[in-house]
């Protein structure tokens, strides 16, 4: 039962709060869709690049290849942070510029309209300081470099409002990195070098002084050799070597002579010269490892790769990732229609007007009250819901329609002609005059000889219901002007049924007191008497007292109508308080709640019109 209840509820939210809800609904989704044609598009393009340490190329000449070792975390997670270095984004400054500012800015940015409406050429950033800081920050904010999981990848993602721009980004900064890495690679390897250069110079110069030592006990021994027999044995082998110094010398010519041998060995000169000798061949020997060392440091400079590879470079992307039509909204068709209810349940909580029958019975003072469902087609011209009395016999409405005419008619004397039924309502739009002709059409449905007269002076709406031509002399008939036996030409035939119509004059701008307070108006329904079972009057609403002081004296029911969720319940009371001071006689008073929801049923009904105010 509870489910039902709350069913019924819902059921009614919708019917009652139908236009507020399909206004939220279409403005969410419109908003939705107006964002996404604002908002410039935002592209994004991808460049791989693998880890790949390399060692120096010439260490390994000679030696057994082996396979390389994948990097550890450390040394990719570092690489990542190093990529994400100032340096970086500065070097890839350098190959983009010049560039539109405009390019790099994405989502919501209205100055690309601004300047092409006021014709404003952008501005380019360039090499200035100014310029340049902010292009490298744009590029900041436009890159997004991420390790793919635990593998050696990294990808460079660049992310802007043009397609061949995000690629260019994303290449330039890969292309930065692994110049900067290389350039850094082969400093560190020319640093090298240029020590190893200085330790060479260094040895080299004391493998010279050591050969000019050398060189000068070379001298001084060959001058003072002499020959001698005892020594001759000895000196033969040393003669030898010193010729052969002293030819590098210069001092080949000069004779040797074996008697100075023993005096040379005696002031051991020969000890001094073996150990400089010694040290020089072995600077020398340090000094070609030295030398050789420094040609491989320049080969190896040459030859440096980095320790990252570009794998595949970023390509121009053909669609842009956002904004995402679809997705947006479908997005915003869901929030719409969360929030679409969400107003209807707001709303009607807002809603302070009477929802039932029975409260309308117990603002009216009386015990029942009649409910009449709302039609959800809209009313045009010429066409009215009233229709469905003869169109539909058996619809929601029509049935309303006969339960409200057995409620008057039960309040009326029986067979007595000439019966006067009023139609008035709390305010205007609440469906007066749609349920007047509806009512009056009921009346006819059953063999009485109906006339519907519209004393609704204020909206003149009912000849729209009928398409019937407004009556130019209502008015002067009314005034006393004109005769009112000349009331008998001016009435139409309901071009659905047998009803007499009496249409007015249109909307007026004269006083109560000169339309319905003159013998005019009362000789108007004493004919009307005379030649009708039952006349039902459409006058104005109840907000317009003044008229209804004049007319429901010679009333004998009235039917009061209430818009469902509208009507207060306080302002029905003063109503009934009106008419009870309008008409010194007990009234007869038939409340109707039109606009009322369809309720739910079971089985759901195929035929269940829905109704609008007139």
């Amino acid at each position: 039962m509870n489910t039902r209840i709350w069913l019924e509820r819902f059921v009614g939210i919708l019917f009652r709060h139908s236009k507020a809800m399909a206004l939220v609904f279409f403005a969410i989704v419109f908003s939705a869709w107006a964002t996404t044609q604002i908002l410039r598009p935002s592209f994004s393009a991808v460049a791989l690049i693998v880890v790949e340490p390399h060692g120096g190329i010439l260490s390994n000449v000679g030696s057994q290849a082996t396979l390389p070792k994948a990097p550890d975390n450390g040394f990719i997670d570092g690489m990542v942070e190093v990529m994400r270095a100032e340096p970086t984004f500065v070097a890839a400054a350098d190959e983009l510029v010049p560039l539109d500012s405009r390019a790099l800015i994405d989502g919501l940015d209205v100055r690309p309209w601004v300047l092409d409406f006021f014709r404003i050429v952008p501005e380019r950033l360039g090499d200035g300081g100014e310029d340049r800081a902010s292009l490298v920050r744009l590029i900041r904010q436009s890159v997004t470099i991420t390790r793919k999981g635990l593998t050696p990848v990294i990808a460079i993602t660049g992310r802007a409002a043009s397609a061949e721009v995000a690629a260019d980004l994303a290449n330039a900064v890969a292309a930065a990195y692994i110049e900067l890495q290389l350039q850094a690679k082969i400093a560190a390897v020319e640093e090298a070098r240029d020590l190893v250069s200085l330790e060479f110079s260094t040895v080299d110069q004391r493998a010279s002084a050591l050969d000019r030592q050398s060189d000068a006990i070379v001298q001084a021994m060959v001058a003072e050799l002499s020959v001698d027999a005892k020594t001759a044995a000895l000196a033969e082998p040393l003669k030898s070597a010193l010729a052969e110094r002293a030819v590098r010398v210069g001092q080949a010519r000069q004779p040797l002579q074996l008697a100075n041998l023993t005096g040379f060995v005696r002031h051991a000169l020969m000890a001094q010269w073996v150990s400089i000798e010694q040290s020089a061949i072995d600077a020398k020997a340090e000094a070609a490892d030295l030398r050789r060392r420094v040609r491989a440091l320049d080969a190896e400079a040459t030859l440096q790769r980095p320790d990252a590879r570009l794998i595949a470079s970023a390509s121009v992307p053909a669609e842009p990732i956002w904004p995402d039509v679809k997705t947006v909204m479908g997005v915003a068709g869901l929030f719409g229609v969360a929030l679409s209810f969400g107003a209807g349940f707001l709303l009607d909580g807002m809603a302070h007007g009477m929802r039932s029958t029975a409260e309308l019975a117990d603002a009216a003072g009386v015990t029942t009250a009649v409910a009449v469902p709302r039609l959800r087609p809209m009313r045009l011209d010429g066409v009215s819901h009233a229709d469905a009395v003869i169109e539909a016999p058996i619809s929601p409405f029509s049935e309303s329609m006969r339960t409200l005419r057995v409620a008057v008619q039960r309040n009326l004397l029986p067979n007595v002609p000439g019966r006067i039924v009023v139609v008035t309502s709390a305010n205007e739009g609440d469906g007066k005059t749609t349920i007047a002709l509806g009512l009056a059409r009921a009346f006819e449905a059953t063999g009485q000889n109906v006339l519907l007269i519209d004393a609704d002076v204020r909206s003149a709406a009912l000849h729209r219901h009928i398409d019937a031509p407004l009556a130019g002399t209502f008015e002067d008939i009314l005034s006393g002007r004109l005769a009112a036996t000349r009331t008998a030409g001016m009435l139409l035939r309901d071009p659905l049924s047998k009803v007499s119509v009496l249409v007015n004059a249109g909307r007026s701008d004269a006083g109560a007191e000169n339309l319905f307070g003159g013998a005019g108006f009362a000789d108007v329904l004493r004919g009307a008497r005379a030649s009708f079972d039952t006349i039902v009057i459409d006058m104005p609403a109840m907000a317009w007292s003044a008229e209804a002081a004049y007319i429901l004296p010679a009333a004998d029911a009235a039917v009061v109508v209430a818009s469902w969720g509208r009507t207060l319940r306080e302002q029905m009371h003063d109503i009934i308080v009106t008419m009870r001071q309008a008409n010194t006689v007990s009234l007869p008073i038939v409340p109707a709640l039109s606009l009322q929801p369809a309720a739910l049923r079971w089985p759901v009904r195929r035929y269940e019109p829905g109704y609008s105010a007139a």
